[in-house]
C-alpha cells in the first residue's frame, strides 16, 4: 500500500474516534507500517478562563525517556522544541543535528536514541495565524524517510493533532459552532492538495494557472488563520469542509 493511502485511511478512521484513547490506537495502527513506533503531541490549550497551557494530547514513548526528560528539565535545551517555537514548517532531527549544538543539546539526542529505537525524528510544529500552538513528534526507526512517506506523515500528524484538540476541548469547554470560511474554489483547491497534487497538477486538472491555484490556497490559509497549507488541509478535513 502506498504511504498516502495509509494517511487517507487514518483520516477516515480517526474522524470517527470518540475518545483520545481511540484516536491514539488509530494513530498507532497507521504509523507502524510507515516505520514510526514512537510519537507524542501536545497543544497550547485553555479552559476558556485561564491562559493557554501545554496540554498532552497523546504519547507513545519510552517511560524511561519520559521520566528522564522531565526530571532533567530537558525542555530547556531541547533544540527541537526551540526550533518548533519559531519555525512553522516540519523538520527532521538530521536537519538540526547537523548544527553546532551545545553538549547538553547533543547529549539529549543520544539519550533519546538509547531509550528508544530511533533513526530520525520528524517534528511537525502547529502555529495559528499569530503564535505557536503545539507540535507532534514522530520518531522513525529508519535514518532517512522517503519523501512520499514524509507527505503521508504530515497529513497523518497534523490531522491527528487537530482531531485530538477537538476531543480534548470537549473536556475543557463546549466547542463553538463554526461556519466554513472558505469559498467553493478554495475548498476545491485544498481537496486536490490533500491528495498530494502540486499547484501545477491542480492547474492542469481544473484549467487554471499554477499561480492562480497558489493564490486560492494562500487565501484559504488566511481564512483559516494558519501558516501552512498542511495545517489548512488538516483543519478543513477535520471540520468537514473538504473530503478526500
Amino acid at each position: 500500500m502506498k504511504p498516502i493511502q495509509y494517511a487517507i485511511d487514518f483520516i477516515d478512521t480517526a474522524s470517527r474516534a470518540e475518545t483520545l484513547e481511540d484516536l491514539e490506537l488509530c494513530l498507532k495502527r497507521a504509523l507502524e507500517p510507515l516505520g514510526i513506533m514512537n510519537f507524542g503531541a501536545f497543544a497550547m490549550m485553555s479552559d476558556g478562563v485561564g491562559p493557554r497551557q501545554p496540554t498532552t494530547l497523546f504519547r507513545q514513548t519510552s517511560e524511561e525517556w519520559s521520566a528522564y526528560y522531565w526530571e532533567q528539565n530537558s525542555f530547556n535545551h531541547d533544540v527541537a522544541i526551540h526550533e518548533a517555537l519559531v519555525r512553522p514548517r516540519p523538520f527532521t532531527f538530521q536537519q538540526i543535528e547537523s548544527r553546532d549544538l551545545s553538549k547538553k543539546a547533543r547529549g539529549l539526542f543520544d539519550v533519546m536514541r538509547e531509550a528508544m529505537t530511533i533513526g530520525d525524528g520528524y517534528i511537525l510544529p502547529v502555529h495559528d495565524s499569530t503564535r505557536f500552538s503545539g507540535l507532534i513528534g514522530l520518531y522513525s526507526v529508519e535514518q532517512k524517510l522517503h519523501p512520499e512517506t514524509l507527505t503521508a506523515l504530515r497529513m497523518i500528524g497534523l490531522y491527528a493533532v487537530e482531531r485530538a484538540r477537538h476531543l480534548k476541548s470537549e473536556d475543557l469547554q463546549p466547542a463553538p459552532v463554526e461556519l466554513c470560511p472558505l469559498t467553493p474554489r478554495q475548498r476545491e483547491m485544498l481537496s486536490f492538495a490533500a491528495l498530494g497534487k502540486s499547484d501545477w497538477d491542480i492547474g492542469q486538472i481544473v484549467g487554471i494557472a499554477a499561480s492562480t491555484v497558489n493564490e486560492h490556497i494562500e487565501k484559504a490559509k488566511q481564512a483559516i488563520r494558519v501558516k501552512t497549507r498542511a495545517q489548512a488541509i488538516a483543519i478543513a478535513v477535520h471540520r468537514g469542509w473538504i473530503t478526500i
